[in-house]
């Protein structure tokens, strides 16, 4: 797809944070906030037994995604720690290109103030910008 600007929020309650494009340099911080996520969410397929991504292995698919026309992962940064993300991919196939499947979460102590509400309405409208891409499915 491309890369999103960074774009500053407000939670419900005041703080501020902002939303931007993953790239290879958040791995670390990815794989951070991932781990609290896979073990507190019962709608994540996988837990982080299953989960067997290193640094590297998570900066190549940062960087696979970030170059990808098809891919992108926005996160949401707080005092340079993720608290949420959303990650959508289209499939180069002809008969589902028009798709864009995502996936997104929020760190438990940040939900109900409006990160996923941001999260997702950053990715429909960056979406949107793909005039191709009609259909987007969780």
């Amino acid at each position: 797809m491309a890369q999103h600007p960074d774009e500053s929020f407000s939670t419900r309650t005041g703080d501020e944070f902002i939303i931007r494009t993953a790239t290879r340099e958040d791995s670390s911080l990815v794989l951070n906030y991932l781990k609290p996520i896979f073990d507190s969410s019962p709608y994540i397929l996988l837990t982080t037994q299953e989960f067997h991504f290193d640094e590297k292995l998570e900066a190549d698919f940062l960087d696979d995604l970030y170059k990808s026309k098809l891919g992108i992962m926005l996160i949401a940064v707080k005092d340079g720690k993720i608290i949420g993300n959303i990650d959508g991919r289209a499939r180069d196939l002809k008969r589902i290109s028009h798709r864009v499947s995502f996936g997104m979460s929020v760190l438990p102590e940040y939900q109900g103030q409006g990160i996923g509400r941001a999260l997702l309405g950053e990715f429909i409208s960056f979406t949107k910008l793909n005039e191709k891409k009609e259909k987007i499915e969780l």
